[in-house]
């Protein structure tokens, strides 16, 4: 096969990747699950209930028939007051080993109980209640509070259902509304894409970063569209369409990188290589308006464990509206 057929190919996966939005909470369909199983899944019951009515037995994950989403809400609740953190990295999309859940151990809860129950059989958010005696190293305030656990399969790394996070209602809807929000998602897709550090002006950005993330974006806006999720993209691009992207999403008149490594010297063009974007392990938590500028400051808070629940920085960007009502990112800076 050719390099441009196997450039094609790799391309063809990144835009199915990119066709989905980083909400975090993903439908997937896992083999061997029935409709039948669906059906039988969906009286789900309070963790609490349910382990209090009989000893608890580590789950063992079944990766020929693993558990629908109500059934892995009640299965993480019942692993967690077990303080059982082996099992629990299996059931956390995001954890590597037990070790990586270790801070848990100075989390001290009194109670614990899960309710709710999703249509969707792959992939929902439940009402998670915590009585926490001692927060440890977590975000969590002391006392009873309820939060979301999302459940679903993650856009990147794909497989069935498991824990994706746990977060205050205010958080999760406002990383939703961040999802509907144009200057919300120019800041999710420039993270999502590898631009993560912090700028005062754009010009500070590493430039081959900038140059990758413009290529992407660029081949979707000049790509085909297929149909509402999907597009052909387009592979080569020019110095005319390059300068285009810099304008619409950070306000530059040009940029100019003939010694990228996408630049292909015979042709003359910026190459779009097969690449699958990077995890990032945040949310948006805030955006706030000027009302006389109507400048967008847009929080992101970016977290160092698996279920999102210790904090390793918070950033914001400062997202300035033009007249079209399109936005451009103007710096980020680190609050914390």
């Amino acid at each position: 096969m050719s390099f441009k057929h196997n450039k094609l190919l790799i391309v063809s996966l990144w835009t199915a990747i990119l066709a989905v939005s980083l909400s975090g909470c993903v439908s997937r369909q896992p083999t061997g699950s029935s409709s039948q199983d669906a059906s039988d899944s969906s009286s789900s019951q309070e963790a609490s209930d349910s382990s209090s009515s009989q000893p608890y037995e580590p789950y063992v994950y079944d990766w020929e028939n693993p558990p629908l989403a109500n059934d892995m809400a009640q299965i993480f609740t019942r692993t967690l007051e077990a303080r059982d953190w082996t099992t629990l990295a299996t059931l956390c999309t995001y954890a590597n080993g037990a070790e990586s859940l270790a801070y848990l151990n100075q989390l001290q809860l009194d109670s614990i109980s899960c309710t709710g129950k999703q249509p969707d059989p792959y992939s929902g958010t439940y009402d998670l209640t915590l009585d926490v005696s001692d927060p440890g190293p977590t975000n969590l305030p002391a006392g009873q509070g309820t939060y979301v656990l999302s459940i679903g399969s993650n856009y990147m790394f794909g497989g069935p259902s498991t824990v994706l996070s746990i977060n205050t209602p205010e958080k999760f809807e406002a990383h939703q509304q961040a999802l509907n929000d144009p200057a919300g998602q120019l800041v999710i897709d420039m993270r999502s894409w590898g631009i993560t550090q912090t700028f005062t002006t754009p010009a500070e950005i590493d430039p081959e970063q900038m140059m990758d993330f413009l290529i992407l974006m660029g081949s979707r806006y000049y790509g085909t569209k297929i149909d509402e999720y999907s597009y052909d993209p387009l592979t080569e691009l020019t110095q005319e369409q390059i300068d285009a992207m810099a304008q619409k999403y950070f306000n530059l008149d040009s940029f100019v990188l003939t010694t990228s490594r996408y630049y292909n010297k015979e042709t003359q063009l910026y190459e779009l290589w097969g690449r699958g974007g990077g995890y990032s392990n945040e949310k948006v938590i805030e955006i706030q308006e000027d009302a006389s500028t109507k400048n967008k400051k847009v929080t992101v808070e970016v977290y160092s464990d698996p279920l999102q629940l210790v904090t390793y920085e918070t950033l914001c960007y400062t997202v300035i509206p033009r007249a079209d009502g399109t936005y451009y990112v103007a710096s980020a800076e680190k609050l914390a």
